[in-house]
């Protein structure tokens, strides 16, 4: 079910209260001037009351009960009149269903509220007093009270409610005149029927205390007569009569609903909303009396209105008009009263909803920027949210109690102002997101050139094209995205760097200080711009600015000692290895391990060069003592220097000053190594074919005294060798250099 708008239940309200009171007085007042009730006038007040009091809690079941209660007077009088004995005649019996059955079908409409009805029965009790000329005002009010929609049943109500007391009346009227003929009565004071009425119960327990002695009218048969034979007399004048009846009240109900039902009846001033019942109850009732007048000739409707001075009777009737119709106006003027309040309440309830729905859905987008974006900066829209926030509440908690004019302008201050606010603040909340996404991209774009630059593999991620596009959503999920893939790569590239700044401290021989910040704790407060700019650009570019020359000489120096060393020792000792390449202070990773290889090929080529000098050693050993006496190996007096170089190996780590001193103290050992290697080989080489030599030169000493180094089979160097070393082991030789000779002496 739908909820009641402020305005609906303020009207519930009012017609709650209204209704009981129409109630009351109409139904007291029809009971007293219809006697059906006893013990009057207690009893018809307290059903009055009682009406009334029941109306409040369900007005439409007081309203159907007050409809009985008419329907059951009206039929007491009619038997009281001789109904009974009429309805057992086949034409009395029509006449009866003619009368009873129409009014008691016409209580089940639901469309008369009970205003109205109460309205009406009070109309067709008024028509047996000489207050009738209040009746057609009456019914003129309940139409202005509910418009167009109950003029059909407020008509035939009226209509069918009133035909029994103007039957009856028009009968004792023709029997009075004796058998003359006269136009019907179809409207006047009903001063017959009123002068006759039928007397009331004696008691509620009509069994107990039976009918009143006078109950049925002495001229009963007179009325029966009419009905029966001479009714159809009424036929016409009633039909002409409730058409002018209800033409009156269409007017009137057309006037009522036109003041809702056009666009500039809606504009109308209140002066003109307020007069307007009068104008409705005054027009239905003139045109109701010009009607009635005009048509009563008997060329057209053949009956009578009994006004007696005409001008007189119509100017009671308006004048009765416009008093009802004044009540209905001051009851609009205290409506309107009530509801401009009600309207600006209205208003401002319905301005209020909207400006909370934009703040809801503007927290909303807050808080997912606060959990997905962090770093873009709300605080001019989360303060205008806050402040707006509570003056909002602050007018909502004060509406009940405030009148039109403070309604009036908190509802133009929320819907001028608050409201358009509210409504720009989206798109500047994605406006900040988008710059946000888009600085960020263009950072880490602008920085992965830097980084590129200095030698650096990792990346930053970027967005592409068409991020200004976006709605708040989607460049909240891209930066969302953005951020993940930029945490990871901060920390990444941040271990990087302290990994080439560790590989520096190795190599340079020093120590690198160590950042103040590090840049993975400002990935807690979503600050990415600025880690992203103290590794790419306080970071990074500073260890290369500071120490990218000293790096690149000690790379050439050392490069050049390789070189040199390459060229003394005639092999490949890496120097080729060594260039600007490697002099990239954020790739000192690289060139650590690049250092820590050459290490192990010099630590290796220090083993190779004693074990040489050992295995020489050795062979040495094997020899002669003549020959080692003869020849001086000069490797084996390098040995020790050799193994000082081993153990400086040993020693050696990859610094780059270390490394070269050690590259150039071991080119001058290993070239000296290499010289005196090559020497002492080629003796090695020449002493171990000294046992044939001997054997050749012990056959010639047993000939000759004299043996010419000529006359030995050996090269000119290996005959001079071998000489000295048969000399120095034979006691009757001895070898003359000079001479180039062996001399013998013989026993």
């Amino acid at each position: 079910m739908q909820a009641e708008t402020p305005r609906e239940v303020l009207a519930r309200r009012v017609d709650k209260f209204t209704h009981p009171a129409l109630t009351a007085v109409c139904a007291a007042v029809f009971f007293l001037v219809v006697p059906m009730l006893p013990g009057s006038p207690v009893l018809p007040l307290l059903v009055g009351a009682g009406l009334g009091m029941y109306s409040v809690r369900d007005p439409r079941r007081a309203s159907r009960l007050f409809y009985v209660l008419v329907f059951a007077a009206l039929v007491w009088q009619l038997f009281g009149f001789g109904l009974g004995s009429i309805a057992q005649t086949p034409l009395g019996g029509l006449a009866a269903f003619l009368i009873l059955v129409p009014l008691l079908v016409n209580g089940m409409n639901p469309r008369m509220s009970p205003s109205s009805l109460a309205l009406t029965f009070l109309a067709v009790a008024l028509m047996l007093t000489p207050e009738y000329v209040f009746s057609v005002p009456l019914v003129a009010a309940g139409v202005a009270l509910d418009g167009l929609t109950v003029v059909a049943s407020a008509v035939v109500t009226f209509v069918l409610a009133l035909a029994p007391f103007l039957l009856i009346d028009n009968a004792l009227y023709f029997a009075s005149l004796g058998g003359a003929t006269a136009p019907p009565v179809v409207f006047g004071e009903l001063t017959y029927v009123a002068s006759n009425l039928r007397p009331a119960l004696p008691g509620l327990n009509v069994f107990l205390t039976g009918l009143p002695k006078d109950f049925v009218y002495p001229h009963a048969s007179a009325v029966g007569a009419f009905l029966t034979g001479e009714s159809y007399l009424m036929l016409v004048p009633l039909a002409v009569f409730a058409l002018v009846f209800g033409a009156s009240a269409s007017v009137a109900g057309v006037l009522t609903s036109l003041k809702d039902r056009f666009g500039a009846f809606a504009r109308v001033s209140n002066v003109l909303k307020t007069v307007w019942p009068v104008v409705v109850t005054v027009t239905m009732t003139a045109v109701f009396a010009v009607l009635l007048v005009l048509l009563s000739s008997a060329s057209v409707g053949g009956y009578q209105a009994q006004l007696g001075d005409v001008p007189v009777a119509i100017g009671g009737m308006v004048a009765g008009a416009a008093v009802m119709g004044g009540a209905l106006s001051a009851r609009v003027y205290l409506d309107e009263g009530m509801n401009a309040a009600v309207r600006a309440r209205e208003a401002l309830a319905k301005t209020l909803k909207e400006a909370e729905g934009l703040l809801a859905g503007l927290k909303e987008t807050a808080g997912r920027v606060d959990a997905l974006a962090p770093s873009v900066g709300l605080r001019v829209e989360e303060g205008v949210i806050d402040q707006y926030s509570s003056y909002l509440a602050d007018v909502k908690r004060q509406a009940d109690a405030s009148g039109t004019e403070a309604l009036n302008t908190w509802e133009g201050e929320i819907r001028s102002r608050i409201i358009p606010t509210l409504q720009s603040l989206p798109e500047q909340v994605r406006v900040k997101v988008i710059n946000e996404v888009t600085s960020v991209s263009s950072l880490a774009e602008s920085l992965n050139g830097t980084l590129e630059h200095l030698g650096v593999g990792a990346r930053f991620p970027t967005l592409g094209q068409g991020v200004s596009a976006m709605d708040t959503d989607d460049a909240l999920k891209a930066y969302a995205r953005l951020a993940e893939s930029l945490r990871a790569e901060v920390r990444g590239l941040y271990s990087y760097y302290l990994e080439a700044a560790k590989a520096l401290d190795v190599l340079l021989d020093r120590t690198v200080s160590e950042p103040p910040v590090d840049p993975s704790v400002l990935l807690s407060t979503s600050d990415y711009v600025t880690a992203m700019r103290l590794l790419g650009e306080e970071y990074s570019m500073n260890l290369s600015a500071q120490y990218s020359d000293e790096l690149r000489q000690k790379v050439a120096e050392l490069g050049d000692k390789l070189r040199r060393k390459s060229e003394v020792l005639g092999d490949e000792s890496g120097g080729g290895d060594f260039g600007p390449e490697d002099a990239k202070p954020l790739e000192a990773g690289k060139l650590l391990k690049k250092m820590e290889n050459l290490v192990s090929r010099l630590r290796a080529e220090a083993d190779a060069a004693v074990a040489d000098s050992a295995r020489l050693a050795e062979m040495v050993a094997t020899l002669m003592p003549a020959a080692t006496t003869v020849l001086k190996f000069a490797t084996l007096a390098e040995l020790d220097a050799l193994r000082e170089l081993r153990k400086a190996s040993r020693e050696l780590g990859p610094g780059l000053d270390a490394v070269s001193r050690y590259v150039a103290r071991a080119t001058k050992v290993l070239a000296t190594h290499k010289e005196s290697g090559m020497k002492d080989e080629e003796n090695l080489i020449v002493v171990a074919h000294y046992p044939l030599a001997w054997r050749v030169i012990r056959d010639l000493a047993a000939a000759r005294p004299v043996i010419s180094l000529a006359d030995l089979p050996f090269q000119p160097d290996a005959s001079h060798l071998y000489a000295k070393i048969y000399s120095a082991n034979e006691p009757a030789a001895r070898y003359d250099e000079q001479a180039g000779a062996i001399l013998i002496t013989h026993a």
